[in-house]
């Protein structure tokens, strides 16, 4: 059992219970809602859904993590990648990488070379699901 807390809105929590992972958000980011940043255990896989907002007045925001860490239990067994959705305070969207560390990082590893940082968006959201790591 993964000692965090199980979120209530879902058909099955005994069985397949999704795990609010919010805590593991690096500092100025914050849920979109309570239970929008998740993810799940499914046997072999783990499921993420984040929908994570940013403040952009924070400085630690200069950076391109989401996570540095997540619990053990729901780390990747190989790095992984999804495309996320980046919204600008304009109403503009844009679509980035965001790559999955088996260490239990989430970060837009391409931002720096691209000259982005967290803090041009207010909103993120992505979903992924990947090869679960031997707990």
């Amino acid at each position: 059992m993964i000692d965090l807390p199980i979120l209530d809105a879902q058909p099955y929590p005994s069985k397949y219970p999704w795990y609010d992972v919010s805590q593991y958000l690096r500092k100025g980011l914050s849920p979109f809602a309570p239970g929008s940043v998740a993810a799940s255990v499914d046997g072999n896989f783990v499921h993420y859904s984040f929908m994570v907002l940013v403040n952009r007045v924070d400085p630690d925001l200069s950076v391109h993590y989401l996570m540095n860490a997540i619990h053990p239990s729901l780390r990747v067994a190989a790095n992984g990648s999804t495309t996320g959705w980046f919204s600008k305070p304009d109403g503009t969207d844009q679509s980035h990488r965001i790559e999955f560390g088996r260490v239990g990082w989430v970060a837009a590893i391409r931002f720096p070379s691209m000259g982005i940082k967290m803090a041009d968006f207010h909103l993120v959201s992505l979903t992924m699901t990947g090869p679960r790591s031997k707990p």
